[in-house]
């Protein structure tokens, strides 16, 4: 039995539960040419399916990135009952992310726009992977907790670039008080060993699972691992999925206290290209549908909408100066069509943000990041979401531009809960907020 290094906590545990995972390659820091990027995803997911076919072994691969299966299913369309067929299966697991989030401090709406996208895309193979899975080794975003949970995601594995020397495993309890439960895992790598893996974890792990990713590198390098390593430690070690894992933490924390770790949002930093489109493009798509301005641009736009946020998404992470110049040349000639129908009816903002042509909050406390058409085309009306970024609860009275007939509350993902306000004067509704607590309405006839 291994023996803790010198400086190191003992274990806590004569043996342990391993999940190993199989998780793409990320590629070499820095970046590389699209090219090169594009081609290595298609020789993964080559093997990854001719893999499944052949080697009884290699039983899970999770693709946490919806985008790779749209790319990839640009160069193979047909694969795409292979790829339907081994999700609903449960050897491919994909999302619940369109694309790795950035998690520098930063308004909620690009978190919630990429976990809309990732799981629409998703639910399209099959059930979509209902696990926080997230790569980035920075500070998460204090928002990430109520975000995940609003799409019905209850725990989160975060990456830790730094040595893990603190318990593994705790309850993270966001800027709104929601709570989820999380783990910490060292970023995946294809050089690391499972046993040098376990050995650096196992004095940190209270539960007795351990998650143990490994990335992409060659065919039937997993499974072999795996056998490897079962004649070498006394340990329980299988491939797993991050669902398993999850579980596993889900069973031993009811039963269990773990340590809170407590998130507070630090200055926010917000993308000039987002910026255009949740504070110009979205609120003037809402005016122009509703106010019979439809001829200044199209009828039903949200799948041109969601192509913009896409874009932004996507490129959060390219290096690619050109590429991102392009995307958001792009989207700022549509904010400038967008300023100059405004204009034309004499409605000009100084500060760039037109939300409050088409909805106006009380209270300059309760923040309003998004008035827009609903994602779903085949409904009507008018999409709402704020918090109140003060500490204290707070009433709010939202008024929008023309009284709707009724008004719902929804989840993030846009689902109605079952709830309903009352509408006052001038079609406003009133409410309480609490704080940082994200609320979204439909405003709908």
């Amino acid at each position: 039995m291994t023996t803790p290094m010198a400086g190191m906590p003992r274990l806590r545990r004569a043996s342990y539960v391993l999940h190993v995972v199989c998780v793409p390659d990320r590629g070499p820091e820095g970046g590389e040419p699209f090219p090169a990027r594009q081609l290595r995803l298609i020789r993964m997911m080559d093997e990854v399916l001719e893999l499944f076919d052949s080697e009884p072994r290699f039983q899970h691969f999770t693709l946490d990135e919806t985008h790779r299966l749209e790319e990839y299913l640009t160069i193979r369309p047909e694969h795409f009952e292979r790829i339907e067929e081994a999700v609903r299966e449960g050897k491919l697991l994909v999302g619940p992310w369109f694309v790795q989030p950035e998690l520098t401090p930063g308004l909620p709406e690009s978190l919630i726009r990429n976990l809309m996208i990732g799981l629409r895309t998703a639910h399209v193979f099959g059930p979509p992977m209902l696990v926080g899975y997230v790569t980035d080794t920075g500070d998460p975003s204090a928002w990430l907790p109520q975000v995940l949970k609003g799409f019905g995601i209850d725990v989160a594995v975060i990456g830790s670039r730094d040595a893990v020397n603190i318990p593994l495993e705790f309850i993270w309890q966001g800027n709104d008080g929601s709570k989820i439960i999380a783990s910490r895992f060292p970023a995946a790598t294809a050089e690391a060993s499972i046993q040098s893996l376990r050995e650096a974890l196992a004095p940190y792990c209270d539960s007795g699972h351990l998650l143990l990713p490994l990335r992409w590198k060659t065919v039937g390098s997993i499974p072999d691992a795996v056998t490897a390593a079962r004649v070498e430690v006394r340990d329980d070690i299988f491939q797993s999925t991050l669902a398993a894992y999850a579980k596993a933490l889900q069973t031993y924390a009811r039963a269990n206290s773990l340590p809170v770790h407590t998130s507070s949002e630090s200055a926010s930093s917000i993308d000039t290209s987002q910026r255009a489109l949740t504070d110009l493009i979205e609120p003037f798509c809402v005016w122009a549908e509703h106010a019979g301005r439809p001829d200044h641009f199209i009828e039903r736009p949200q799948r041109l909408l969601e192509r913009l946020w896409r874009d932004v998404l996507l490129n959060q992470h390219s290096l690619d100066e050109p590429a991102r110049d392009v995307w958001r040349h792009h989207i700022r000639q549509y904010g400038v069509l967008a300023e100059t129908i405004f204009a034309e009816s004499g409605l000009t903002r100084a500060d760039g943000s037109y939300i409050e042509y088409v909805v106006s909050s009380s209270d300059h406390k309760f923040v309003i990041t998004a008035a827009k058409l609903p994602h779903d085309s085949e409904r009507s009306g008018m999409i709402v979401r704020g918090y109140n970024v003060s500490s204290e609860p707070l009433w709010v009275t939202l008024t929008p531009w023309r009284a709707f007939s009724s008004v719902d509350v929804v989840t993030l993902n846009e689902t109605p809960t079952g709830g309903r306000l009352a509408i006052e004067r001038r079609g406003a509704i009133q409410f309480k907020a609490a704080p940082f607590r994200l609320l979204t309405f439909w405003f709908h006839d």
